[in-house]
């Protein structure tokens, strides 16, 4: 009762109110004008198959819209008298309503779609609740007509006559609600909600009222005089199972499928059901017309009888019509319905949930697997589509054997790149500090960057105080790239640095860091490396090339040159080699610029590498008015990126640059 007296203070249900009165109030004025006019003996009313498709699809509002409606009809029209008016209205709000409330509380274990008549179940439960429903309404009726004017009920009449009206609107509201399906209108869905009430099957009152009003009226059939009263009292008890069942709240709303969930009659099993639904109805209302017709030629008027035997025959016919040829083509149309769903539309549906769900979620246990084996093994339609189950399921499981393996690999690259971040970090850190490393000191200037092709890079750099007096610089180039090559780099920094340390004879040291870098070397890795002390006081710098580019050198203000070096023996790959090493005086304000040979060997887009008179060039256009070092590295980089735009680094870069001020 709640959600009936909500739907008052709604705007929009006022509006559903107002515009299902009006149509039953318009279908059913043309309907008595019609009656008056021609004999209606087959007492079918066409409007009545609106009550319980507006009341199924509007809701309370629609249902009471149809009451309102007919209520007007009843006075204004048909002249009838308060208390038969007032039963009317309230049968036939019952009849409008009851359809909305057993459709969402039928079976309420199940899930529950909207009344749109797409698939062989949704036709089924709407032809038990509407045959349940004009059941108990028929009844109820016929037995309040008996009590109210006193008559006995003719049961032969009334069957035949329930069966015909039951037949022909049950083919009406179907069409109609393809029709509403097919429109923006949306249908009502139940809003209230209760603590109190838990899983109410409603069907079993409206049967409950059917059996009393069938016990009733065989009462009254027997001897309606004698039993008035007991007729009275039971037919008052239904009028209360009917408020009850009115009353007392929808609470399965759980089980309704949301509205934006469903597809309706433009999915493919909306198309093909409704599609062949309409066929065989249209084709049960002209196989009916056409029999009733021949039939109706072929007995003619019998005017030795009374209207009312007429009127049985007539009936007779009519349902003769109807349960021959209409209950034939349902029949059949229903059957065909199943196959198609059973063949089609079933298969497609459980390829088309499994394909969906596993778009949503790749990654399912075993459980999960077993279950849409399971699913794909009810497909069994010897065709195509089974052939298609086949190859999702194989599809699905090869997908998802792939995602499985990309997850571990994904999972080990990111172990790797993560490692390899930790690797960067610990090799950054062993580097010297590249800008201002000595900022107490202003006899000279040094800065260096490495920047590796890779997350780790096999070129070094690094510079220190022997003594106050002597500064000692290496630059060097590892073979290979990578962990190789950056291992082998920490392994000849250390052992470079070391042994600097510990004797101030450059030639001598390099000797010893070529005979240790030798032993064990397996792997014939090898190390090209310009390695220099540097006299600070006298600005005498000893230095060997083991290997190496040779470094420009900028004297007294003027360009950069290479220097003149002796090309020695790379080092770990000859145990025993002797290297020479060479002095060169430096005056103050000279600049010497190492690199590896990444600078040098950088490509373009076309394979032309970036070359040592490249380098050379730029260093004296762009770098000879430098006062700062520090501004020289910036400037080749940026240099080497402009012709190399498009291609990768393929090599590491790293630069050296040492200032003798004196």
């Amino acid at each position: 009762m709640t959600e009936i007296f909500s739907i008052i203070k709604r705007k929009d249900e006022r509006n559903k109110i107002l515009i299902s009165g009006i149509i039953i109030f318009i279908i059913s004025l043309i309907s008595e004008l019609i009656s008056l006019r021609i004999s209606n003996m087959l007492m079918i009313r066409p409007e009545k198959a609106l009550f319980p498709v507006l009341g199924l699809y509007l809701g309370p509002s629609g249902a009471l819209g149809v009451a309102i409606g007919s209520l007007i009809i009843d006075v204004s029209i048909c002249k009838y008298s308060l208390s038969i008016a007032m039963v009317n209205f309230c049968l036939n709000f019952f009849y409008s309503y009851a359809p909305y409330k057993l459709w969402y509380t039928f079976n309420i274990k199940d899930k529950c779609e909207i009344p749109n008549l797409n698939n062989i179940r949704s036709i089924l439960k709407y032809i038990f609740i509407i045959f349940i429903n004009y059941l108990s309404v028929s009844l109820i009726s016929e037995l309040s007509l008996s009590v109210l004017l006193g008559q006995n009920i003719n049961i032969e009449i009334m069957i035949l006559r329930f069966l015909n009206n039951y037949n022909f609107q049950v083919i009406l509201e179907m069409l109609i609600l393809i029709i509403l399906s097919t429109t923006d209108i949306k249908p009502h869905i139940p809003r209230s909600k209760t603590n109190i009430l838990k899983n109410v099957n409603y069907e079993y009152i409206v049967y409950l009222m059917a059996l009393l009003s069938v016990i009733l009226i065989l009462i009254s059939n027997n001897n309606f005089i004698e039993n008035k009263i007991l007729i009275i009292l039971g037919l008052a008890f239904i009028y209360v199972l009917l408020f009850i069942f009115i009353c007392m709240p929808i609470v399965n709303k759980v089980n309704t499928v949301e509205i934006s969930k469903i597809r309706g009659v433009f999915s493919i099993k909306g198309k093909i059901t409704v599609g062949l639904l309409t066929f065989g109805i249209v084709f049960i209302v002209i196989l009916c017309i056409v029999a009733y017709v021949s039939i109706e030629a072929a007995l003619g008027f019998n005017t030795n009888i009374n209207i009312t035997e007429h009127l049985v025959v007539k009936y007779k016919k009519i349902y003769l019509t109807i349960c021959i040829f209409g209950y034939l083509v349902f029949g059949l149309t229903l059957l065909a319905l199943r196959y198609v769903e059973s063949k089609i539309i079933i298969p497609i549906q459980i390829l088309f949930n499994s394909v969906e769900e596993f778009g949503r979620n790749k990654h399912y246990d075993k459980k999960k697997q077993e279950e849409i084996k399971e699913e794909f093994a009810l497909i069994k339609t010897g065709d195509e589509i089974e052939e298609l189950a086949i190859a999702f399921e194989k599809m699905m499981c090869q997908i998802q054997s792939y995602v499985k393996n990309l997850s571990t690999v994904t999972e080990k690259i990111q172990k790797e790149s993560t490692e390899l971040s930790v690797a960067k970090n610990i090799q950054s850190a062993i580097l010297p500090k590249a800008f201002e490393a000595f900022p107490e000191r202003k006899d000279f200037n040094i800065v260096a960057r490495m920047n590796p092709a890779k997350e780790i890079g096999g070129d070094f750099y690094d510079f220190f105080l022997i003594d106050e007096d002597k500064l000692a610089f290496v630059i060097a180039d590892v073979s290979g790239k990578g962990v190789p090559a950056a291992l082998f780099m920490m392994i000849s920094k250390t052992i470079i640095k070391n042994l600097l340390k510990s004797s101030s004879d450059i030639e001598d040291v390099v000797e010893k860091v070529n005979n240790e870098l030798s032993e064990n070397n397996d792997t014939f890795m090898f190390v090209t490396s310009f390695l220099g002390i540097v006299d600070l006081k006298t600005g005498i710098m000893t230095y060997v090339n083991a290997g190496h580019n040779p470094p420009l050198i900028k004297r007294n203000n003027d360009k950069f040159n290479y220097m003149n070096v002796k090309n020695n023996c790379i080092l770990a790959i000859m145990p025993q080699a002797k290297f020479e090493k060479q002095e060169l005086q430096l005056e103050e304000g000279d600049i010497l610029f190492a690199y590896t040979d990444g600078v040098t060997e950088a490509m373009d887009i076309n394979g032309d590498l970036y070359g040592a008179g490249k380098l050379r060039d730029v260093l004296n256009e762009k770098c000879t008015q430098s006062k700062d070092i520090y501004e020289i590295i910036p400037l080749i980089e940026e240099s080497i990126d402009e012709y190399c735009i498009g291609e990768d680094q393929t090599d590491d870069v790293t630069i050296l640059i040492f200032q003798y001020i004196g």
